[in-house]
Protein backbone atom coordinates (compact mmCIF):
# COMPACT_ATOMS: atom_id res chain seq x y z
CA UNK A 1 0.00 0.00 0.00
CA UNK A 2 1.69 3.74 -0.76
CA UNK A 3 2.01 5.84 2.24
CA UNK A 4 -0.11 8.61 0.99
CA UNK A 5 -3.43 6.14 0.87
CA UNK A 6 -2.64 4.74 4.13
CA UNK A 7 -1.99 8.42 5.32
CA UNK A 8 -4.83 9.99 3.42
CA UNK A 9 -7.54 6.94 4.09
CA UNK A 10 -6.74 3.94 5.32
CA UNK A 11 -5.91 5.19 8.70
CA UNK A 12 -8.29 7.50 9.09
CA UNK A 13 -11.15 4.95 7.99
CA UNK A 14 -9.69 2.19 10.66
CA UNK A 15 -9.73 5.34 13.31
CA UNK A 16 -12.98 6.44 11.99
CA UNK A 17 -11.77 9.51 11.78
CA UNK A 18 -12.09 10.14 8.05
CA UNK A 19 -13.48 13.46 6.67
CA UNK A 20 -12.53 14.86 3.31
CA UNK A 21 -13.97 17.39 1.10
CA UNK A 22 -14.60 16.37 -2.82
CA UNK A 23 -14.62 19.95 -4.67
CA UNK A 24 -14.58 17.78 -8.05
CA UNK A 25 -17.45 14.77 -6.98
CA UNK A 26 -19.50 13.63 -9.83
CA UNK A 27 -22.35 11.78 -10.34
CA UNK A 28 -22.63 9.43 -13.32
CA UNK A 29 -26.10 8.66 -14.78
CA UNK A 30 -26.42 7.05 -17.88
CA UNK A 31 -24.98 9.82 -20.21
CA UNK A 32 -25.42 12.75 -17.74
CA UNK A 33 -22.84 13.90 -15.29
CA UNK A 34 -23.27 16.05 -11.85
CA UNK A 35 -20.75 17.87 -10.42
CA UNK A 36 -21.07 18.98 -6.83
CA UNK A 37 -19.01 19.58 -4.02
CA UNK A 38 -18.92 16.68 -1.46
CA UNK A 39 -17.75 15.46 1.85
CA UNK A 40 -16.60 12.41 2.53
CA UNK A 41 -16.90 10.05 5.69
CA UNK A 42 -17.48 6.45 7.49
CA UNK A 43 -20.44 5.64 8.56
CA UNK A 44 -20.27 2.69 10.26
CA UNK A 45 -19.24 0.14 7.33
CA UNK A 46 -19.74 1.90 4.53
CA UNK A 47 -18.29 4.97 2.65
CA UNK A 48 -20.57 8.13 3.08
CA UNK A 49 -20.54 10.76 0.52
CA UNK A 50 -22.91 14.09 1.24
CA UNK A 51 -23.31 16.86 -1.84
CA UNK A 52 -23.99 20.13 -1.21
CA UNK A 53 -26.40 22.14 -3.72
CA UNK A 54 -27.37 26.07 -4.37
CA UNK A 55 -30.56 24.68 -4.88
CA UNK A 56 -33.60 24.37 -3.14
CA UNK A 57 -33.91 20.58 -4.43
CA UNK A 58 -31.11 18.43 -5.91
CA UNK A 59 -31.22 17.59 -9.66
CA UNK A 60 -33.80 15.29 -10.29
CA UNK A 61 -31.26 12.11 -10.82
CA UNK A 62 -30.39 12.95 -7.52
CA UNK A 63 -33.47 13.42 -5.56
CA UNK A 64 -34.95 10.60 -3.23
CA UNK A 65 -36.22 7.55 -4.73
CA UNK A 66 -40.15 6.80 -3.48
CA UNK A 67 -41.22 3.48 -3.25
CA UNK A 68 -39.85 -0.15 -5.32
CA UNK A 69 -36.58 -2.03 -4.89
CA UNK A 70 -33.39 -1.40 -6.51
CA UNK A 71 -31.27 -4.53 -8.16
CA UNK A 72 -27.66 -4.12 -9.67
CA UNK A 73 -29.19 -2.67 -12.87
CA UNK A 74 -30.08 0.52 -10.77
CA UNK A 75 -25.96 1.04 -9.40
CA UNK A 76 -24.62 4.04 -10.71
CA UNK A 77 -20.93 5.74 -10.95
CA UNK A 78 -19.41 8.34 -9.18
CA UNK A 79 -16.06 9.77 -9.07
CA UNK A 80 -13.40 12.68 -7.72
CA UNK A 81 -10.22 13.34 -5.67
CA UNK A 82 -9.07 13.04 -2.42
CA UNK A 83 -6.79 16.06 -1.17
CA UNK A 84 -6.44 16.94 -4.94
CA UNK A 85 -3.99 13.54 -5.26
CA UNK A 86 -6.15 10.28 -4.87
CA UNK A 87 -8.28 9.44 -8.00
CA UNK A 88 -10.99 7.33 -6.80
CA UNK A 89 -14.31 5.43 -8.32
CA UNK A 90 -17.10 4.02 -6.37
CA UNK A 91 -19.23 1.71 -8.91
CA UNK A 92 -21.96 0.31 -6.26
CA UNK A 93 -23.73 3.49 -5.79
CA UNK A 94 -27.61 3.58 -5.54
CA UNK A 95 -29.93 6.67 -6.11
CA UNK A 96 -30.10 8.20 -2.94
CA UNK A 97 -32.96 7.24 -0.37
CA UNK A 98 -32.58 10.67 1.61
CA UNK A 99 -32.14 14.64 0.55
CA UNK A 100 -32.91 17.24 2.99
CA UNK A 101 -33.96 20.96 1.62
CA UNK A 102 -32.47 23.54 3.94
CA UNK A 103 -33.26 27.23 4.69
CA UNK A 104 -31.85 29.97 2.42
CA UNK A 105 -32.21 27.86 -1.11
CA UNK A 106 -29.73 24.93 -0.23
CA UNK A 107 -30.39 21.04 -0.49
CA UNK A 108 -28.65 17.99 0.10
CA UNK A 109 -28.36 14.43 -0.95
CA UNK A 110 -26.52 11.46 0.80
CA UNK A 111 -24.65 8.72 -1.29
CA UNK A 112 -23.34 5.57 0.03
CA UNK A 113 -20.38 2.79 -1.17
CA UNK A 114 -19.31 -0.47 0.26
CA UNK A 115 -16.37 -0.34 -2.53
CA UNK A 116 -13.46 2.83 -3.34
CA UNK A 117 -11.54 1.79 -5.80
CA UNK A 118 -8.24 3.87 -6.20
CA UNK A 119 -7.91 5.07 -10.28
CA UNK A 120 -4.34 3.74 -11.43
CA UNK A 121 -2.32 6.77 -12.63
CA UNK A 122 1.33 7.31 -14.31
CA UNK A 123 3.48 4.18 -14.11
CA UNK A 124 0.61 2.01 -12.35
CA UNK A 125 -0.96 2.13 -15.93
CA UNK A 126 1.81 0.65 -17.38
CA UNK A 127 3.16 -3.24 -17.98
CA UNK A 128 6.55 -4.23 -17.16
CA UNK A 129 8.30 -3.66 -20.53
CA UNK A 130 6.57 -0.10 -20.67
CA UNK A 131 7.77 1.00 -17.35
CA UNK A 132 11.81 -0.76 -18.32
CA UNK A 133 11.31 1.48 -21.63
CA UNK A 134 10.42 4.33 -20.07
CA UNK A 135 13.69 4.20 -17.77
CA UNK A 136 15.74 3.33 -20.57
CA UNK A 137 15.93 -0.61 -20.98
CA UNK A 138 17.36 -1.93 -23.92
CA UNK A 139 15.01 -4.75 -25.83
CA UNK A 140 17.51 -7.60 -25.06
CA UNK A 141 16.72 -6.79 -21.03
CA UNK A 142 12.91 -6.75 -21.46
CA UNK A 143 13.20 -10.43 -22.67
CA UNK A 144 15.08 -11.36 -19.57
CA UNK A 145 12.13 -10.89 -17.30
CA UNK A 146 8.66 -13.07 -17.43
CA UNK A 147 5.55 -11.55 -16.86
CA UNK A 148 3.78 -12.44 -13.35
CA UNK A 149 1.50 -11.13 -11.12
CA UNK A 150 1.28 -9.74 -7.46
CA UNK A 151 -1.33 -9.24 -5.25
CA UNK A 152 -2.28 -7.56 -1.22
CA UNK A 153 -4.63 -7.90 0.83
CA UNK A 154 -5.14 -6.70 4.43
CA UNK A 155 -7.32 -8.03 6.68
CA UNK A 156 -8.45 -6.14 10.27
CA UNK A 157 -8.63 -8.19 12.98
CA UNK A 158 -8.12 -12.04 12.15
CA UNK A 159 -5.22 -13.39 14.13
CA UNK A 160 -2.26 -15.99 12.36
CA UNK A 161 -2.05 -19.29 14.04
CA UNK A 162 0.94 -20.53 11.65
CA UNK A 163 4.26 -19.56 11.94
CA UNK A 164 7.39 -20.72 9.84
CA UNK A 165 9.44 -17.35 9.26
CA UNK A 166 9.11 -13.80 10.33
CA UNK A 167 10.63 -10.39 10.14
CA UNK A 168 14.04 -9.00 11.33
CA UNK A 169 14.76 -5.28 11.62
CA UNK A 170 17.88 -3.20 12.20
CA UNK A 171 18.09 -0.09 14.04
CA UNK A 172 21.72 2.03 13.30
CA UNK A 173 22.28 4.88 16.56
CA UNK A 174 25.29 6.76 16.37
CA UNK A 175 25.76 6.03 19.73
CA UNK A 176 24.82 2.66 20.42
CA UNK A 177 25.48 1.18 17.15
CA UNK A 178 23.50 -1.72 15.66
CA UNK A 179 20.77 -3.49 16.99
CA UNK A 180 18.79 -6.17 15.50
CA UNK A 181 15.43 -7.92 16.79
CA UNK A 182 13.37 -10.25 15.07
CA UNK A 183 9.65 -11.79 14.96
CA UNK A 184 7.80 -14.23 14.38
CA UNK A 185 5.25 -13.16 12.02
CA UNK A 186 5.11 -15.64 9.00
CA UNK A 187 3.49 -18.38 7.44
CA UNK A 188 4.67 -18.87 4.22
CA UNK A 189 2.86 -21.31 1.64
CA UNK A 190 2.98 -22.45 -2.49
CA UNK A 191 1.18 -23.45 -5.17
CA UNK A 192 2.47 -25.16 -8.47
CA UNK A 193 2.45 -22.04 -9.58
CA UNK A 194 2.19 -19.24 -7.43
CA UNK A 195 3.39 -18.68 -3.49
CA UNK A 196 1.77 -16.74 -0.59
CA UNK A 197 2.82 -15.35 2.78
CA UNK A 198 0.54 -13.96 5.53
CA UNK A 199 2.17 -11.76 8.27
CA UNK A 200 0.99 -10.33 11.20
CA UNK A 201 1.57 -6.59 11.52
CA UNK A 202 -0.52 -6.01 15.10
CA UNK A 203 -3.93 -6.23 14.31
CA UNK A 204 -3.81 -6.32 10.21
CA UNK A 205 -3.10 -9.64 8.70
CA UNK A 206 -1.27 -9.14 5.24
CA UNK A 207 -2.10 -11.38 2.21
CA UNK A 208 0.86 -11.38 -0.40
CA UNK A 209 0.66 -13.55 -3.48
CA UNK A 210 2.63 -13.98 -6.67
CA UNK A 211 3.61 -15.80 -9.53
CA UNK A 212 6.30 -18.08 -9.13
CA UNK A 213 9.74 -17.32 -10.78
CA UNK A 214 10.33 -20.39 -12.65
CA UNK A 215 6.73 -21.45 -13.06
CA UNK A 216 5.79 -21.98 -16.74
CA UNK A 217 2.42 -20.32 -15.99
CA UNK A 218 0.62 -18.30 -19.08
CA UNK A 219 -2.68 -16.97 -16.90
CA UNK A 220 -5.31 -14.19 -18.23
CA UNK A 221 -5.81 -10.91 -15.57
CA UNK A 222 -9.60 -12.72 -15.29
CA UNK A 223 -8.19 -16.51 -14.08
CA UNK A 224 -5.38 -14.47 -11.96
CA UNK A 225 -8.34 -12.77 -10.51
CA UNK A 226 -10.35 -15.67 -9.97
CA UNK A 227 -7.16 -17.23 -8.29
CA UNK A 228 -6.78 -14.33 -5.91
CA UNK A 229 -10.82 -14.79 -4.74
CA UNK A 230 -10.08 -18.44 -4.31
CA UNK A 231 -7.16 -17.64 -2.00
CA UNK A 232 -8.82 -15.32 -0.17
CA UNK A 233 -11.92 -17.65 0.72
CA UNK A 234 -9.27 -20.46 1.87
CA UNK A 235 -7.37 -18.20 4.06
CA UNK A 236 -10.75 -17.31 5.89
CA UNK A 237 -12.02 -20.62 6.15
CA UNK A 238 -8.42 -21.55 7.80
CA UNK A 239 -8.35 -18.71 9.82
CA UNK A 240 -12.16 -18.64 10.87
CA UNK A 241 -13.19 -15.09 9.85
CA UNK A 242 -15.50 -13.70 6.71
CA UNK A 243 -12.55 -13.01 4.10
CA UNK A 244 -13.56 -9.62 4.08
CA UNK A 245 -10.03 -7.15 3.14
CA UNK A 246 -9.92 -3.61 3.83
CA UNK A 247 -7.54 -3.28 1.00
CA UNK A 248 -6.85 -5.32 -2.32
CA UNK A 249 -4.15 -4.75 -5.16
CA UNK A 250 -3.48 -6.88 -7.81
CA UNK A 251 -1.18 -6.42 -10.33
CA UNK A 252 -0.50 -8.38 -13.95
CA UNK A 253 2.72 -7.40 -15.35
CA UNK A 254 3.04 -4.74 -13.07
CA UNK A 255 0.19 -2.67 -14.68
CA UNK A 256 -2.86 -2.19 -11.37
CA UNK A 257 -5.81 -4.50 -12.09
CA UNK A 258 -7.45 -3.91 -9.52
CA UNK A 259 -7.15 -1.56 -6.17
CA UNK A 260 -10.05 -0.78 -3.81
CA UNK A 261 -11.23 -0.06 -0.09
CA UNK A 262 -13.48 -0.95 2.18
CA UNK A 263 -14.65 -0.05 5.74
CA UNK A 264 -14.26 -3.65 6.89
CA UNK A 265 -12.37 -3.51 10.25
CA UNK A 266 -11.98 -5.39 13.54
CA UNK A 267 -13.36 -8.69 11.61
CA UNK A 268 -14.30 -11.17 14.19
CA UNK A 269 -13.32 -14.54 14.20
CA UNK A 270 -14.65 -18.16 15.16
CA UNK A 271 -13.27 -20.44 17.86
CA UNK A 272 -14.33 -23.08 15.05
CA UNK A 273 -11.46 -23.69 12.89
CA UNK A 274 -9.74 -26.36 11.03
CA UNK A 275 -6.40 -25.28 12.24
CA UNK A 276 -4.68 -23.97 15.69
CA UNK A 277 -1.72 -22.79 16.86
CA UNK A 278 -1.25 -26.13 18.90
CA UNK A 279 -1.50 -28.21 15.83
CA UNK A 280 1.08 -26.04 13.96
CA UNK A 281 3.57 -26.94 17.04
CA UNK A 282 2.79 -30.41 16.83
CA UNK A 283 3.08 -30.71 13.14
CA UNK A 284 5.59 -28.15 12.78
CA UNK A 285 8.95 -30.13 12.03
CA UNK A 286 6.82 -32.90 9.91
CA UNK A 287 7.46 -30.89 6.54
CA UNK A 288 5.52 -33.52 4.34
CA UNK A 289 2.19 -33.20 6.01
CA UNK A 290 -0.29 -31.55 4.25
CA UNK A 291 -1.16 -29.43 7.13
CA UNK A 292 1.68 -26.75 5.87
CA UNK A 293 -0.13 -26.42 2.50
CA UNK A 294 -3.40 -26.31 3.82
CA UNK A 295 -4.11 -22.98 2.00
CA UNK A 296 -3.07 -23.81 -1.48
CA UNK A 297 -4.97 -26.77 -1.88
CA UNK A 298 -8.32 -25.52 -0.68
CA UNK A 299 -7.51 -23.10 -3.07
CA UNK A 300 -7.26 -25.41 -5.90
CA UNK A 301 -9.68 -27.71 -4.76
CA UNK A 302 -12.10 -24.27 -4.86
CA UNK A 303 -10.94 -24.55 -8.76
CA UNK A 304 -12.51 -27.92 -9.01
CA UNK A 305 -15.46 -27.01 -7.97
CA UNK A 306 -18.19 -25.13 -9.93
CA UNK A 307 -18.80 -21.53 -10.32
CA UNK A 308 -22.39 -21.95 -9.05
CA UNK A 309 -21.44 -24.47 -6.60
CA UNK A 310 -18.63 -22.23 -4.71
CA UNK A 311 -20.95 -19.25 -4.65
CA UNK A 312 -23.65 -21.79 -2.38
CA UNK A 313 -20.75 -23.22 -0.08
CA UNK A 314 -19.55 -19.25 0.46
CA UNK A 315 -22.86 -18.76 1.20
CA UNK A 316 -22.93 -21.76 3.81
CA UNK A 317 -19.41 -20.75 5.43
CA UNK A 318 -20.51 -17.17 6.07
CA UNK A 319 -24.13 -18.51 7.85
CA UNK A 320 -21.58 -20.57 9.58
CA UNK A 321 -19.65 -17.95 10.85
CA UNK A 322 -22.46 -15.94 11.76
CA UNK A 323 -24.03 -18.70 13.99
CA UNK A 324 -21.03 -18.88 16.14
CA UNK A 325 -21.61 -15.53 17.62
CA UNK A 326 -21.90 -15.43 21.26
CA UNK A 327 -24.33 -12.99 21.49
CA UNK A 328 -26.46 -15.88 20.00
CA UNK A 329 -29.11 -17.72 22.26
CA UNK A 330 -27.75 -21.13 22.38
CA UNK A 331 -30.54 -22.63 20.38
CA UNK A 332 -30.37 -20.22 17.58
CA UNK A 333 -26.40 -21.07 17.14
CA UNK A 334 -27.07 -24.85 17.52
CA UNK A 335 -30.41 -24.39 14.52
CA UNK A 336 -28.31 -22.70 12.16
CA UNK A 337 -25.25 -25.28 12.33
CA UNK A 338 -27.40 -27.64 12.20
CA UNK A 339 -28.88 -26.06 9.03
CA UNK A 340 -25.70 -25.21 7.42
CA UNK A 341 -24.56 -28.86 7.62
CA UNK A 342 -27.52 -30.09 5.81
CA UNK A 343 -27.38 -27.50 3.71
CA UNK A 344 -24.03 -28.32 2.60
CA UNK A 345 -24.96 -32.36 2.17
CA UNK A 346 -27.65 -31.30 -0.48
CA UNK A 347 -24.70 -29.80 -2.09
CA UNK A 348 -22.23 -32.41 -2.03
CA UNK A 349 -25.00 -34.87 -3.17
CA UNK A 350 -25.76 -32.40 -5.56
CA UNK A 351 -29.54 -32.48 -4.36
CA UNK A 352 -31.78 -30.01 -7.15
CA UNK A 353 -35.44 -30.62 -6.09
CA UNK A 354 -36.02 -29.69 -2.07
CA UNK A 355 -39.15 -32.07 -2.50
CA UNK A 356 -37.48 -35.28 -3.07
CA UNK A 357 -34.61 -34.49 -1.11
CA UNK A 358 -34.66 -37.13 1.91
CA UNK A 359 -32.66 -36.57 4.41
CA UNK A 360 -30.66 -39.90 5.08
CA UNK A 361 -30.39 -40.56 1.37
CA UNK A 362 -28.96 -37.14 0.90
CA UNK A 363 -26.43 -37.53 3.68
CA UNK A 364 -25.21 -40.83 2.61
CA UNK A 365 -24.78 -39.78 -0.96
CA UNK A 366 -23.01 -36.91 0.32
CA UNK A 367 -20.74 -39.48 2.40
CA UNK A 368 -19.66 -41.64 -0.40
CA UNK A 369 -18.84 -38.55 -2.58
CA UNK A 370 -16.29 -37.42 -0.14
CA UNK A 371 -15.24 -41.10 -0.10
CA UNK A 372 -16.16 -41.36 3.80
CA UNK A 373 -16.63 -44.50 5.90
CA UNK A 374 -20.40 -44.10 7.21
CA UNK A 375 -19.67 -46.52 9.99
CA UNK A 376 -16.91 -45.28 11.19
CA UNK A 377 -17.24 -41.62 11.31
CA UNK A 378 -20.51 -40.00 9.63
CA UNK A 379 -23.27 -41.93 11.51
CA UNK A 380 -22.47 -40.55 14.36
CA UNK A 381 -22.33 -36.74 13.18
CA UNK A 382 -25.47 -37.92 11.66
CA UNK A 383 -26.60 -38.78 15.26
CA UNK A 384 -25.80 -35.64 17.20
CA UNK A 385 -27.35 -32.89 14.35
CA UNK A 386 -30.60 -35.60 14.41
CA UNK A 387 -30.90 -35.08 17.93
CA UNK A 388 -30.35 -31.70 17.86
CA UNK A 389 -32.02 -30.43 14.14
CA UNK A 390 -35.37 -32.29 14.86
CA UNK A 391 -35.98 -30.44 17.62
CA UNK A 392 -35.13 -27.31 16.73
CA UNK A 393 -36.80 -27.55 13.44
CA UNK A 394 -40.17 -27.70 14.94
CA UNK A 395 -40.31 -25.55 17.57
CA UNK A 396 -38.63 -27.20 20.74
CA UNK A 397 -36.31 -24.35 21.29
CA UNK A 398 -36.56 -24.68 25.16
CA UNK A 399 -35.13 -27.65 25.16
CA UNK A 400 -31.98 -26.49 23.89
CA UNK A 401 -31.81 -23.78 26.27
CA UNK A 402 -32.01 -26.28 28.93
CA UNK A 403 -29.26 -28.36 27.88
CA UNK A 404 -26.07 -27.96 30.74
CA UNK A 405 -23.13 -25.93 29.44
CA UNK A 406 -21.11 -29.09 28.57
CA UNK A 407 -22.99 -30.71 26.78
CA UNK A 408 -23.85 -27.77 24.37
CA UNK A 409 -20.27 -26.52 23.73
CA UNK A 410 -19.54 -30.08 23.46
CA UNK A 411 -21.88 -31.12 20.31
CA UNK A 412 -21.87 -27.82 19.01
CA UNK A 413 -17.51 -27.92 18.92
CA UNK A 414 -18.60 -31.30 17.24
CA UNK A 415 -21.10 -30.44 14.65
CA UNK A 416 -18.87 -27.48 13.84
CA UNK A 417 -15.32 -29.56 13.52
CA UNK A 418 -17.41 -32.06 11.56
CA UNK A 419 -19.43 -29.32 8.79
CA UNK A 420 -15.06 -27.83 8.63
CA UNK A 421 -14.52 -31.40 8.21
CA UNK A 422 -16.68 -31.99 5.65
CA UNK A 423 -15.43 -28.35 3.41
CA UNK A 424 -11.99 -29.78 3.72
CA UNK A 425 -12.23 -32.90 2.31
CA UNK A 426 -14.96 -31.67 -0.31
CA UNK A 427 -11.78 -29.34 -1.63
CA UNK A 428 -9.45 -32.17 -1.64
CA UNK A 429 -7.96 -31.88 1.95
CA UNK A 430 -6.65 -35.31 3.28
CA UNK A 431 -4.86 -33.75 6.49
CA UNK A 432 -5.24 -33.42 9.85
CA UNK A 433 -7.68 -30.96 11.09
CA UNK A 434 -9.82 -29.80 14.34
CA UNK A 435 -11.75 -32.39 15.76
CA UNK A 436 -12.55 -30.84 19.35
CA UNK A 437 -10.84 -27.80 20.67
CA UNK A 438 -11.47 -28.03 23.89
CA UNK A 439 -9.86 -31.13 24.46
CA UNK A 440 -7.74 -30.58 21.32
CA UNK A 441 -8.54 -33.24 19.88
CA UNK A 442 -7.68 -34.09 16.07
CA UNK A 443 -8.64 -36.25 13.20
CA UNK A 444 -7.00 -37.35 10.05
CA UNK A 445 -9.10 -37.16 7.27
CA UNK A 446 -7.05 -39.76 4.70
CA UNK A 447 -8.04 -41.66 8.29
CA UNK A 448 -11.89 -41.86 8.07
CA UNK A 449 -11.77 -42.14 4.30
CA UNK A 450 -13.98 -45.44 3.33
CA UNK A 451 -11.17 -48.08 2.67
CA UNK A 452 -12.26 -50.91 0.54
CA UNK A 453 -11.42 -54.55 1.54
Amino acid sequence: MEKRVRELLFEPLRKNILSAIIPDFVFKSGDQEISAPAQLVRHEDKFQFTLHFNSDRPPLELQSARGGFFNDADKKTIRGQINGEISFRCDDVFPPSTMTTRSRGTSITVLDSDRMHLVAEGTDTMTTNEVRKLIGKTIEEEHQEKAGFTAHLIYHGPKLKMFDAGTEMTTKNDFLGDAASSSADTHQFEAETWEGALIQQGLELHLHLRSREKADVDLSAEEITDMIDRANQAVGFVLGFNPWPAYREVRFDHKVIERWLSPSFDLPTTYLTPVSESMWAHFHVDQANPFHRIIPIITDGLCRISESQRKKLTMLLWHFRAGTIRALPSSTRLLILCAVIDGLMKLIAEARDPEHAATDKTWRKANDVLGFSWDKWTSGIFEVWGKHRHLLAHGWLWLTEELNAQEFFTDHARLGCAFLTFVAAYCGYDGPIMADPFNNRIINIAEIRDVPS
